[in-house]
């Protein structure tokens, strides 16, 4: 007989499969394949404790390609959330709008849920990306949840290139705040970063920006 004084049942989750990425977190029934597994487990007599061993500390969610259900059953377990988009028009992608929406529209809350943004632009000056910040920040507390802060990115499509050794150490700033901002949100601290190509005038990269165009 097993006793049930500090027995511990350790679900290995693993979200890096190749044929099937975050296989675990697909749609079944409603719920992420997951959920299934901890629902039964929990109903044996003899665990004390259930711990969900999964080999990464976040899941991606995309809101072009998931079920809006299924990323807020996910958003609904979590403590923490990060949205990560890239300017369009001076706005945020019509997709997420339509996320957000759907959130308002159905009385999806976000009662303290710590939340951060990851914003890039193709300008060169990151503040670029203010009213987007500002617009997202409005709804996550309309929605009762913690908006934490935010890491925006000037030059984005620029960085996202970067193959050159020697460019990335022009480019320190940008993967120094981003070290900084992972950690920030891993703590769930408060943050507020910002970075761009400072290496470059305006004149000089709307110039470069114009011969990369024109080389497609």
């Amino acid at each position: 007989m097993v006793s049930k004084k500090n027995v511990c049942c350790i679900i290995q989750a693993r979200t890096t499969s190749t044929r099937l990425p975050n296989k675990v977190f697909k749609n079944l029934a409603g719920y992420s394949m997951l959920y299934h597994v901890i629902e039964r487990v929990k109903r044996t007599h003899f665990i004390d404790k259930i711990i969900n061993n999964i080999d990464d500390s976040f899941s991606i969610f995309n809101v072009y390609k998931d079920n809006f259900d299924t990323i807020i059953n996910f958003i609904n377990k979590s403590d923490k959330i990060l949205f990560v988009y890239p300017l369009y028009v001076d706005t945020l992608p019509s997709k997420l709008i339509e996320f957000f929406e759907y959130l308002i529209n159905n009385n999806i809350f976000l009662y303290n849920k710590k939340t951060y943004i990851l914003c890039n632009c193709g300008f060169l000056e990151a503040s670029q990306n203010d009213v987007s910040i500002e617009l997202i920040k409005n709804i996550i507390n309309n929605l009762d949840g913690m908006f934490m802060g935010y890491f925006k990115i000037g030059a984005g499509e620029v960085i996202g290139k970067l193959n050159n050794m020697f460019m990335k150490l022009l480019c320190f700033d940008y993967f120094y705040k981003i070290k900084r901002f992972s950690r920030c949100i891993n703590y769930g601290k408060r943050v507020k970063l910002k970075a761009t190509l400072n290496i470059f005038s305006k004149r000089l990269f709307c110039f470069l920006g114009n011969m990369a165009w024109n080389k497609k």
